[in-house]
């Protein structure tokens, strides 16, 4: 129960849930991508995401695990059990999640496409994902009118060791831009988690490895 408290008030916190992919060295794309509900959204997608884990004996969901059929997912499942378990994982967050978005982008598109002195001052394509990820979002609701955010975002992202510092200096600098272009407190304030404890992140995990 008292994890459960846990859960819920970390929810109410945070409306968005980031992740990605692909930064490692050896890695061709890259992709950053994540998912906006209410809290009432989230609260009713975590007890049902906890559901299905535990009746499957799953502790903590990571997609790379389940692709390789390592970790938790060292398992006898059976391919239908394995897409059974899949399908009910993502009719869960699409029940309950208002909006998702991702942007990907190939390394080598990257560095042919983009100036360099833009490459310089983003440091990294994850960067350049978490920036168009963050604009995307911003420009939604006057470009598909059926989309209404639960203002203000508050994001919360998967820690990821050596990304965290700029990526919060981009965060808060697209926040002040766009509030200084007088397009409303669109973004609150932002944090880092870990899968383990904040739940919502397994979802973020699902949507960017699919």
């Amino acid at each position: 129960m008292e994890r459960g408290n846990r859960l819920l008030m970390i929810s109410e916190a945070h409306n968005g849930f980031f992740d990605e992919s692909g930064t490692h060295d050896d890695s061709e794309i890259i992709t950053v991508g994540g998912l906006i509900a209410t809290y009432d959204g989230w609260s009713r997608w975590e007890l049902e995401w906890n559901r299905i884990l535990k009746l499957r004996g799953i502790e903590v969901f990571h997609f790379s695990d389940f692709m390789a059929r390592k970790g938790e997912f060292k398992n006898d499942w059976t391919n239908e059990e394995r897409n059974e378990f899949m399908e009910r994982l993502c009719l869960t967050v699409s029940d309950n999640i208002s909006v998702g978005v991702v942007t990907s982008v190939f390394k080598d598109n990257y560095d042919a496409v983009v100036p360099a002195d833009l490459r310089e001052q983003l440091k990294h394509p994850y960067y350049f994902g978490l920036y168009t990820c963050l604009y995307k979002l911003v420009t939604m609701e006057k470009i598909v009118k059926r989309v209404k955010l639960p203002l203000p975002l508050c994001l919360l992202f998967d820690r990821k060791k050596g990304y965290e510092g700029f990526a919060s200096d981009i965060y808060y600098d697209v926040k002040n831009q766009f509030e200084s272009l007088g397009w409303g407190a669109t973004f609150g304030d932002m944090g880092f988690g870990a899968k383990d404890k904040d739940i919502p992140l397994q979802a973020a995990d699902l949507l960017v490895g699919v």
